[in-house]
């Protein structure tokens, strides 16, 4: 086994040590490792690659474990008695840590802002996670952090904004109470999602986030809407605003790009703004309090509507004329207005 490259066991216990194994392994695939430690012996100089998921690891390594100065990547997912990452500074080089579904995990050390070449830190669904160290936001180098799922996630650091090469930053599902207004900062941001929160969340404005291409704030129990929030988003292609409790929208003119408003279960909301011509997808299903729409004229999208209360909506034949797909019931108030024209062909759920 001198010149064994990868290792791949699946729920094995070996008996004896692993001095045998060979000094050129770069990638330890080890499914349901049982034991509690990394043992030093089988932290091999060379390896580039540990995949550990479900295992039963405590701590990954012991202070005798030595240096692995050549690992990429860890992978140490569904480790359910895992209760706190590595030492970082034994894994300089590490450019990836998946750590989804260590439901135990409470500590992240704080030697994690030291990784220079850090991409990826994903912590999906660890339920005790309550927040990640200081040092961790001065990161330069990390570009997909995701923290969907941790439930007990409080806080985002109010330096979030120095995390200078943030591309996805996904916080479904956590008990966050406000993104911090340095948020602004993040230039490079492409993707957020903030669906689902446990508590009622303080939205500040997002100018700035000139990359934004998606956002999505389903579910993120919010009240009021910034009225800046149609501006400073040239890029943003897709815009999740469903199941939230505010009344009105600003006008969304300003986001030129935009192809997919999503407003399914905004039970509260009395009228759509006025949208841009880029928009294709238009979805309002379940919100029973819209009476007026914006002017539709010369608008080509796919639009799925439910409102018994709708009274208002002009243009719509035109658009309906020029390419307009309408699904909406056969209640709504609008019907008898649509039917009056032979014309118009719309199909009714």
């Amino acid at each position: 086994m001198k010149s064994l490259r990868l290792l791949q066991l699946k729920y094995v216990r070996l008996t004896g040590g692993y001095q045998c194994l060979s000094k050129k392994l770069r990638w330890l695939c080890y499914r349901g490792f049982p034991l509690e430690f990394i043992p030093k012996d089988l932290c091999q100089p060379n390896l580039v690659a540990i995949d550990m998921r479900y295992s039963s690891l405590k701590q990954v390594l012991r202070e005798d474990s030595g240096l692995l100065d050549k690992l990429k990547i860890l992978n140490l997912s569904h480790s359910h008695d895992l209760t706190q990452s590595p030492d970082f500074s034994r894994l300089p080089n590490l450019e990836k840590l998946i750590l989804k579904d260590c439901k135990r995990l409470t500590k992240v050390h704080k030697s994690i802002g030291d990784l220079k070449s850090l991409v990826l830190v994903n912590l999906k669904d660890c339920e005790t996670l309550k927040a990640l160290p200081r040092s961790f936001y001065k990161s330069k180098s990390v570009k997909t952090l995701i923290l969907h799922g941790c439930s007990r996630f409080q806080i985002l650091s109010e330096h979030l904004g120095k995390m200078a090469s943030l591309i996805t930053l996904l916080v479904d599902g956590t008990a966050i109470k406000e993104v911090p207004p340095s948020i602004v900062q993040l230039e490079k941001l492409e993707r957020l999602s903030l669906s689902c929160l446990k508590c009622f969340l303080q939205l500040p404005s997002l100018q700035g986030l000139r990359s934004l291409t998606e956002l999505n704030l389903e579910k993120s129990n919010f009240m009021e809407v910034p009225n800046d929030f149609g501006s400073g988003l040239p890029c943003l292609l897709n815009l999740n605003l469903s199941c939230n409790d505010f009344h009105s929208l600003p006008s969304l003119t300003g986001i030129s790009k935009l192809g997919q408003l999503l407003l399914n279960g905004c039970r509260n909301l009395v009228e759509i703004p006025d949208l841009p011509q880029s928009l294709h997808l238009l979805d309002i299903y379940k919100c029973p309090a819209v009476e007026r729409m914006p002017d539709f004229s010369g608008m080509s999208a796919h639009m799925v509507l439910s409102s018994p209360k709708l009274i208002e909506f002009p243009g719509l034949d035109s658009a309906l004329n020029s390419g307009l797909i309408l699904h909406m019931p056969v209640h709504n108030n609008l019907t008898d207005y649509l039917l009056k024209d032979s014309t118009l062909q719309v199909p009714f759920l």
